[in-house]
């Protein structure tokens, strides 16, 4: 009996130490793909967009002085990058979306999805310099800023209408902000059932 006891013990550690050596390497593996990957995505070029509304002190967000809405958009990757066009797409539209991907340019125009491009002065002047796009390096970020009322339109289209904001490279790549950011800056919109110059202006 004690025998039979000792052996299964046996069974069981060499069990446990051959599927721990394999658990440490599959381990390894999966950090060394990690880095890889993440690597890999740092090279290839990223642009992480924010869309808020917040508030500007002195040209910082430290202090109230004046609220509007805020973009920014910051290249956290390796390659240099132009960004060419803000935009975003409308709600509600998946199914026009799964047409898309099934007929591709044979799709009916009245299940296209429907997109917008932001094409207001006070945006896109802060995408070029003496009519050149901007080439964003590694950790360079262009911060656009629109005050209330003026920003009104753009913040309300961005807060009720789209279900995603985006930015589009010169190569045609969207850098999508997240959706946790586009679902606070819909709860702000609708904040106390008002729009934000209306809350200012009382």
């Amino acid at each position: 009996m004690l025998d039979s006891i000792i052996c299964a013990l046996n069974s069981i550690r060499i069990f446990l130490a051959t599927n721990l050596l394999e658990l440490s390497t599959l381990s390894v593996a999966g950090a060394s793909f990690y880095v890889s990957w993440l690597t890999y995505k740092r090279d290839s070029g990223r642009l992480d967009v924010s869309v808020l509304s917040s508030e500007l002190r002195n040209g910082t967000t430290l202090a109230l002085e004046q609220k509007g809405l805020h973009i920014k958009i910051v290249n956290s990757g390796r390659r240099p990058l132009i960004v060419s066009s803000i935009g975003g797409d409308a709600k509600w539209q998946k199914f026009h979306w799964i047409a898309m991907r099934l007929f591709g340019h044979r799709t009916p125009s009245w299940l296209t999805p429907t997109s917008f491009l932001v094409s207001d002065p006070a945006v896109t002047n802060h995408l070029a310099v003496n009519g050149q796009y901007k080439t964003l390096h590694e950790g360079q970020d262009i911060s656009i800023f629109l005050p209330f009322p003026q920003a009104d339109e753009l913040f309300k289209l961005i807060a009720t209408k789209c279900s995603s904001f985006y930015v589009f490279d010169s190569i045609g790549r969207k850098h999508r902000a997240s959706k946790g950011m586009l679902k606070k800056l819909t709860s702000d919109y609708y904040k106390n059932d008002q729009a934000p110059s209306d809350s200012t202006s009382s």
